[in-house]
């Protein structure tokens, strides 16, 4: 019996996580018709549907080859979705993005959310884009619980928290990175924190009321650490940060 008492103990941070992440409300009822990838779908009535709040993996395309686990995560969503008659759709401030997607939470018949799934699996990462910030905090949890225990994207090294001045070529694509800012300049529609190893951070002006009292300017000569995803640039390397929870300062410096 002690092997069940320690599962049941394993499982119930799970349980507890799921149940807090539970819908408000839910504004609609689709059928899923085809599983595009880890984080879109395709619904019966034509809409291409962009699942908020996550990122996954992308497949391969333009001759570009499929980034680690990709297929893993259309896989898993594919599955998971396979025996839902429908699916609950929760919508947030935007209904849709700059490409025309439809935009969503979504929850099964069971009342669990899909995004928390995937990021508990570590098949997925939190994907914050402004103003579609509902149920962040339970997001944030889901996906710091599979990070803790090391699953899916979280065991492979690229995932691992990198120093700006370690950074290779090759290393693109969705990274946290961890360096000190030593320059902040300001343009009309942006400021840019330069850190150490020729790494820039862009926050659009329009996002700043997100950051509330975490001015990033405050941030100068800071050690931070620095999530999204990873643009070489001529200039050196780039990454687009539009909510604080993407850029922290780190504890005791």
């Amino acid at each position: 019996m002690r092997w069940l008492f320690a599962a049941l103990l394993a499982v119930l941070p799970l349980l507890a996580q799921a149940a807090s992440c539970s819908a408000d409300r839910i504004n609609e009822r689709v059928h899923v018709a085809h599983v595009h990838d880890g984080d879109t779908v395709m619904l019966s009535d034509g809409r291409k549907l962009r699942l908020i709040g996550i990122d996954t993996p992308e497949l391969s395309r333009d001759g570009r080859p499929a980034e680690p686990l990709a297929e893993e995560a259309a896989a898993a969503l594919r599955k998971l979705l396979a025996d839902q008659t429908t699916i609950g759709l929760r919508l947030d401030a935007e209904p849709r993005d700059h490409y025309q997607r439809s935009l969503a939470h979504l929850f099964l018949q069971d009342g669990r959310s899909v995004e928390v799934w995937l990021l508990e699996r570590g098949l997925a990462t939190l994907f914050i884009v402004p103003p579609n910030v509902w149920n962040m905090s339970c997001y944030i949890a889901a996906e710091q619980h599979a990070r803790d225990a090391g699953r899916g994207l979280w065991a492979r090294a690229e995932y691992r928290v990198t120093d700006t001045t370690e950074l290779v070529p090759g290393a693109e694509g969705v990274r946290l990175v961890r360096g000190r800012v030593i320059e902040v300049e300001e343009s009309a529609k942006s400021l840019w924190l330069k850190l150490a190893g020729n790494v820039s951070v862009r926050v659009d002006r329009r996002d700043l009321v997100y950051f509330g009292a975490s001015d990033p300017r405050s941030l100068l000569h800071g050690q931070v650490l620095v999530r999204g995803r990873l643009v070489a640039r001529s200039s050196g390397w780039m990454l687009h940060v539009r909510h604080p929870v993407a850029l922290q300062r780190l504890p005791g410096d």
